[in-house]
């Protein structure tokens, strides 16, 4: 009975201490692209989706916890319903100077998406979680 107590105790004590926002059912999509590349990157939980090319078959694995808790860290620091007015600091995209890119996140069923922007240079707001998303990439291949 004591053991049955102590393991209950603990999964109680596990679920207090994991982000609330990972019971809202979140996820994080990066897409970057030119007329001759693309790169979109899903991730939900410890799940990251990569394509490389827009009709190629996806990229599916997982990748450590530790990643997606420090993506929900940052999320939290964020109003993520003022996504799309956050201010893009350059716009070389729109010269062919820079890929364009954007970042979209599923809260809940409700998508947030930021205006595009200069890949590898985000708005500010953003900006730990896109290289955060793009360290996750770069250390699956």
């Amino acid at each position: 009975m004591k053991i049955l107590f102590f393991l209950m105790s603990i999964s109680l004590i596990n679920k207090d201490c994991s982000p609330q926002m990972e019971q809202e059912h979140i996820s994080i999509e990066y897409t970057e692209s030119t007329r001759g590349s693309y790169l979109q990157v899903q991730l939900k939980n410890n799940v990251i989706t990569i394509y490389r090319e827009r009709s190629a078959a996806p990229i599916i694995k997982e990748y450590p916890e530790a990643a997606w808790y420090n993506l929900l860290m940052e999320l939290k620091k964020i109003k993520i319903d003022q996504l799309q007015n956050f201010k893009i600091p350059s716009e070389n995209h729109h010269v062919d100077g820079a890929k364009i890119a954007f970042l979209k996140i599923t809260k809940n069923n409700k998508i947030h998406q930021s205006k595009n922007f200069d890949h590898n240079n985000p708005p500010k707001e953003v900006a730990v979680i896109v290289k955060e998303i793009l360290s996750i990439v770069e250390n699956i291949d």
